[in-house]
């Protein structure tokens, strides 16, 4: 008697099953399994509970930076290379595309601190991209870092960020320059260096009143507004600066569109943030 034969499992099929459990459904299978029971899953719950409470409590905050998102992700599927020198801006373009998802999840999550650390690093792509463009030699300088001990002290020394703002303003992006600094050294103040402010801004009273503690995770909503803000603003000034370097790309109709779009939808929840935090220093003075 013949047997039947067994039939092979579909890996995605088990994907499509699993992607189309509902959210309530995923954290019962993960309960099942352990979920919730040590400090990394609580706070990681915790964190997702508050992007999720920003989703819907912050949502013109959320749905700019949804729009941010999206243009990342079609310039990362429109732009390619044919040589080293091509190819090292592409992939920083996709390390700065990865540090502003990072940081609008940990913006709208309340990790506010640690969004700026991504911010920074963001933004540090963008002008490494900008400069490898400028000067393509660099592309060398850049991919043998880590090769030798001299070859590495040639790629600190050549790609000072002092030299990059001489570049760009040199090259006659003033602006670019200007606005690019005022970020950069924001974000370090505020979280990118374990500098006083970074920490002295999310500290709490105990109910006891026996000392402070730390938040790690900081929900409050104005804080969130003024942190999502830079994030809409970092990802404005990284799209003019991908601009210089693919400028067949940004110039495309529709894209050219959705990018002035997103940044005039900055603009309106800039004021608000800043109405808030004004009454907030008048309430508190």
């Amino acid at each position: 008697m013949a047997r039947a034969k067994k039939k092979k499992s579909n890996p995605g099929q088990q994907k499509v099953k699993s992607q189309e459990l509902s959210l309530t459904q995923k954290f019962e299978f993960l309960a099942k399994r352990g979920w919730g029971k040590d400090d990394l899953s609580l706070f990681t719950e915790f964190a997702f509970s508050n992007a999720g409470k920003s989703f819907i409590d912050l949502k013109p905050y959320w749905q700019l930076l949804a729009k941010a998102a999206e243009i990342f992700k079609e310039l990362n599927n429109n732009i390619s290379y044919l040589s080293l020198e091509e190819m090292v801006p592409m992939l920083l373009f996709g390390r700065a595309y990865g540090s502003f998802m990072a940081a609008a999840s940990l913006s709208c999550s309340g990790q506010l601190v640690e969004a700026w650390i991504m911010l920074r690093a963001c933004l540090e792509s963008a002008l490494y991209a900008f400069y490898i463009n400028d000067e393509p030699a660099l592309a060398k300088i850049w991919s043998e870092r880590s090769d030798r001990d001299d070859k590495k002290k040639l790629c600190r020394d050549t790609f000072r960020i002092g030299k990059i703002w001489e570049r760009l303003r040199a090259r006659g992006y003033s602006l670019v320059r200007k606005d690019a600094k005022r970020l950069y050294d924001h974000f370090i103040d505020f979280g990118a260096h374990p500098n006083e402010l970074a920490l002295f801004c999310h500290m709490e009273r105990k109910q006891d009143d026996s000392g402070y503690v730390l938040n790690l995770i900081n929900p409050n909503p104005d804080y969130m507004r003024v942190n999502i803000i830079d994030v809409a603003e970092t990802a404005s000034l990284v799209f003019k600066i991908f601009a210089i370097i693919y400028p067949k790309q940004f110039k495309q109709p529709n894209f050219s569109i959705k990018i002035q779009n997103f940044r005039t939808g900055i603009k309106p929840l800039m004021y608000e943030t800043n109405q808030r935090v004004k009454k907030l220093n008048t309430e508190t003075s």
